[in-house]
């Protein structure tokens, strides 16, 4: 299992959690975006690591990428940070952020998650 540390922002708002994935599956998604990123005539691709609910043991990530007009990717990233005791409730806050990448980034990213996969860096960023 890998922890990672997330940070989205639409520029507007920011949000932080932690999640964990398998090895086997960060892998499986590198590959997934490697073959997405060619599908620039309305591809579409979601992918998301831990789970949604009290039940899973840390947050969630869950992120749609859409190729738009021009050239831009449409991303949409749904999140949710580690349920805790507050009063008398088990709460998580959430995060749905919309904003608009490019293609050069996206090819960054897939090569910097690559790497994290691989264990050869720490950081990887969209």
């Amino acid at each position: 299992m890998v922890e990672l540390h997330t940070e989205v922002s639409d520029g507007s708002a920011f949000f932080v959690n932690q999640i964990y994935v398998g090895h086997q599956q960060l892998a499986k998604t590198v590959l997934e975006l490697d073959t997405f990123k060619d599908q620039v005539h309305g591809g579409r691709y979601e992918f998301g690591f831990g789970g949604f609910g009290p039940e899973f043991g840390s947050g969630a990530l869950e992120v749609r990428l859409q190729f738009g007009q021009l050239g831009k990717i449409l991303v949409q990233v749904s999140a949710q940070s580690e349920f805790q005791n507050v009063g008398d409730e088990n709460l998580a806050s959430e995060v749905r952020l919309h904003f608009a990448s490019e293609p050069a980034l996206l090819d960054h990213f897939i090569v910097s998650l690559r790497a994290l996969s691989g264990g050869h860096c720490d950081h990887a960023e969209l």
